[in-house]
């Protein structure tokens, strides 16, 4: 779908060719348009596209279709449109419309736009290793201020004992 509920219809890279064998077959099919119909060319991360293998070969012709994305062929799909779900990465589209007239095919390059996920992804993590940090920082500084006031503390102590002690008179004998 196109931006703010728009359809836009791109038709691209048109193939023009006689019909070889149409003639001996005495079928009607003198020059072969082959195209493929898409939303758009240029589409965001994670977007889905579909595009369509339109001709005008004539009806009444078996017509068999064949998907290849980058070169790689699609063997699930074998009619004249192709969903592609939530796209990655720039892809090479090629559609072969197959026939007693031969093979014709057309290519449409889709290219994907980075998203800014990765970069929100990105930003959560450090500021989250952020966050930790200075917690640790914290609890580091706390921890030490505790020591410090415990050994005070101890030091204390032992110094009123051993005041207690030096304060005690003993008395021998009566």
């Amino acid at each position: 779908m196109g931006a703010f509920g728009r359809a836009l219809l791109i038709t691209v890279f048109f193939y023009f060719s006689s019909c070889p064998q149409c003639s001996s077959n005495s079928i009607n099919c003198t020059s072969v348009l082959v195209s493929l119909n898409t939303t758009s060319t240029t589409v965001e991360e994670g977007a889905d596209v579909t595009v369509t293998c339109l001709h005008n070969l004539p009806k009444g012709i078996m017509n068999s279709f064949s998907w290849h994305l980058d070169k790689d062929l699609t063997t699930d799909i074998q009619n004249e449109t192709l969903n592609i779900k939530s796209i990655s990465k720039t892809v090479e589209v090629n559609c072969t419309v197959s026939n007693i007239c031969g093979n014709f095919s057309v290519n449409l390059k889709i290219t994907v736009n980075a998203s800014n996920a990765m970069v929100i992804v990105l930003i959560c993590i450090g500021a989250a290793a952020g966050v930790l940090l200075m917690l640790a920082i914290v609890m580091k500084i706390t921890l030490r201020r505790g020591q410090v006031q415990s050994q005070a503390r101890m030091r204390k102590r032992q110094q009123n004992i051993e005041n207690i002690h030096s304060n005690v008179t003993t008395i021998s004998g009566y």
